[in-house]
């Protein structure tokens, strides 16, 4: 699946018009001289506008931290300044925490003969909340997402495929915990006490002694 099937399919759609060159315009905050600069692939917005996501490819020698910082800037401006499409000022409320750099790397060129950047030298950006969040996805020059790579878009939680139940594990699992009738307490609820608060006393737990003795035991004969 490419990257744009998979933003399609959850519902965003695009701010960018590739066959006109153009840009709605109270976008034109990512713009250089007027048009759509060659490292900025999409930008996408979610159905109920609360979230923004730049699709964006550094040249292959880029310095990736000052590349975000750049795009990080605008951002900022658009922020301050800019609008969604048909809207105001107060939609930007509901983004300046959500937009999001998808920085594509991986083999080949894009459609405007850029080529991809083999691996970011520093993935410490993914960690970086400054502005924007940003995320490194690998990608191809059919525009193919890294089968391991999608799972880091937010928003491709109904993808994963059930996990078949591991009975043999779960067996084994069993035998490891201790029988539900002598060591009962520990298959029942307990109200977790807050030693901070000045009502509860130093003997005052969660559990009796009884029941720790209880559970004492059953480490004990583990261990034997």
């Amino acid at each position: 699946m490419t990257w744009m099937e998979c933003f399609e399919k959850y519902g965003y759609y695009s701010l960018l018009n590739y066959d006109t060159d153009d840009i709605e315009p109270e976008m034109d905050f990512f713009l250089e001289d007027g048009e759509i600069p060659n490292q900025l692939r999409e930008i996408y917005l979610s159905k109920y506008r609360d979230e923004l996501f730049l699709i964006l490819q550094p040249g292959e020698d880029e310095d990736i931290k000052k590349f975000c910082q750049i795009w990080d800037n605008n951002i900022m401006a658009f922020i301050n300044f800019g609008s969604l499409p048909d809207d105001n000022r107060e939609s930007i409320k509901k983004l300046r925490y959500n937009i999001v750099q998808v920085v594509l790397y991986g083999t080949g060129e894009n459609k405007n003969g850029v080529k991809y950047m083999n691996e970011p030298s520093d993935f410490s950006e993914e960690k970086s909340t400054s502005v924007s969040r940003k995320i490194f996805i690998k990608s191809n020059d059919a525009d193919e997402l890294d089968e391991e790579n999608k799972i880091l878009l937010p928003f491709w939680y109904d993808e994963f495929e059930k996990i078949p139940e591991n009975v043999e594990a779960e067996q084994q699992l069993k035998k490891m915990l201790p029988d539900e009738y002598e060591v009962a307490t520990l298959y029942q609820e307990h109200e977790k006490v807050d030693m901070r608060k000045k009502e509860h006393e130093t003997g005052d737990f969660s559990y009796t002694e009884d029941e720790f003795e209880s559970i004492k035991r059953w480490l004990c004969n583990d261990e034997n």
